[in-house]
């Protein structure tokens, strides 16, 4: 069935989703960089030269945005950090949507742009000085590359399959479903030689010495929970119903578009399979499965696109869901880390106040960075194996459960001095607690 063009209509929609989108990931890149960003930003700054970003092996460096971090510095504003992310990640809002009208229909186009612009998931990675945004933007341009009949379609497919892997590699997992949907479309699979032979290269110099940073324990629960909060902004049992009930609602009504039910199958399939099976990892996070999951809404707005006023509504609601939950942690952020050194600072009794926590490599990163921002005498740094007698002044509590008023550690009493706040996957809550003389 030949596809109709976009109208100006679908054209200012989109484009409207587009802004949208933008507007969405500025306010949830606000605030201070956090853990992860920070450890890329080290990784930057210890670097012999701009080209050493592409020989550190090493998960929590994405070379393209560890070069990226290399060339900008460091920055008292986080947002010059997280530019080129935001930027990219409102482009994938396009290119995604674009996709969607090739290959389904304008309406769906204009029914993914909207997915795309509030989807929680997306946004909120997208706003991160890390390789997620390029990669998820580069996953789209390939897409949309295969569906035009452009000169030079190959070398440019090729270019954006490059540019994604080395943001992120688990662009690998997209890579897969694009040829799967290519090889049962029986159009020009050859076209996916350069990209696969440039993933087992880089796969064999770089991925498979890598090492891992690691983070906290996981489970398949805990993995379908964020699912639903980050996919439909809802949270516990009935969310993970909500979204599985949505899942395969989704690959019923793709049963009839083969290509792209085969891309669905690979995408739900091969990187848990592969990552659980094979990999066996002591860490898994959500956000490792973000580029494969950043189709879902695609295929769902082809769908959507079908189901006339029923899918306009159920459109309405996911993006309703998606924006609540997004504004809740940009109101939030990742957290507060300068406003809690001012504090120690300003309510400290030492000429050097002295600091340690319940999370020490986490929170000593943290506090070393962004120590640098904030005027003052400077804190010491103490491991807690090495706490004395006599303690520390400062314990920062980085954990989820919020601690009591009071706790003793080591004959030294502490008292909680106050909370600083932070929402999301990539957030840590800050309790103080102060040395009671």
């Amino acid at each position: 069935m030949e596809k109709l063009p976009l109208s100006r209509r679908d054209r200012i929609w989109i484009g409207a989703f587009v802004l949208l989108g933008l507007a969405l990931r500025l306010l949830l890149g606000r605030g201070e960089l956090w853990l992860d960003e920070i450890w890329s930003a080290d990784f930057a700054r210890g670097l012999d030269g701009p080209l050493a970003a592409f020989t550190l092996r090493h998960d929590n460096n994405h070379p393209l945005n560890t070069l990226m971090l290399r060339l900008l510095g460091p920055q008292e504003q986080a947002l010059v950090q997280r530019a080129l992310p935001i930027l990219a990640g409102s482009a994938a809002v396009l290119l995604g949507a674009l996709w969607t009208a090739r290959v389904f229909s304008p309406r769906a186009g204009v029914l993914s742009a909207a997915l795309l612009a509030s989807s929680t998931l997306l946004a909120y990675y997208s706003s991160e000085a890390r390789g997620y945004a390029l990669a998820l933007c580069m996953v789209y341009a390939a897409a949309l590359m295969l569906e035009t009949q452009a000169r030079g379609r190959t070398a440019w497919f090729s270019l954006f399959c490059a540019v994604g892997l080395l943001s992120h590699f688990s662009f690998v997992f997209a890579l897969a479903a694009v040829g799967v949907r290519e090889l049962v479309l029986r159009r020009s699979p050859w076209v996916l030689l350069p990209p696969l032979a440039f993933s087992a290269g880089w796969y064999l110099y770089f991925i498979s010495g890598m090492a891992v940073g690691g983070g906290d324990a996981w489970s398949f629960g805990s993995l379908g929970q964020d699912a639903a909060v980050q996919l439909l902004g809802l949270s516990g049992m009935p969310g993970m119903l909500v979204l599985a009930a949505l899942l395969a609602l989704l690959g019923w009504s793709l049963r009839r578009s083969h290509g792209e039910l085969a891309m669905y199958g690979t995408l739900l399939l091969l990187p848990p399979l592969l990552t659980f099976l094979i990999l066996n990892p002591s860490f898994v996070a959500l956000r490792y499965f973000l580029l494969p999951l950043a189709f879902v809404p695609l295929l769902a707005g082809g769908a959507l696109g079908r189901a006339g006023r029923t899918g306009l509504l159920v459109t309405t609601l996911i993006c309703v869901g998606n924006l609540a939950q997004s504004l809740a942690w940009a109101r939030a952020g990742r957290g507060e880390y300068r406003a809690a050194i001012a504090w120690m600072l300003e309510q400290s009794r030492e000429t050097v106040p002295t600091v340690s926590s319940d999370i020490a490599f986490d929170t000593r990163k943290t506090l070393a960075y962004h120590a640098q921002f904030v005027a003052g005498r400077g804190l010491r740094w103490v491991e807690p194996a090495q706490i004395g007698p006599e303690g520390v002044e400062w314990i920062v509590i980085a954990s989820a459960e919020l601690p009591p008023e009071n706790f003793a550690d080591r004959g030294s009493n502490y008292r909680r001095s106050r909370e600083f706040t932070g929402a999301g996957p990539s957030a840590y809550r800050w309790v103080l607690y102060q040395r009671v003389r």
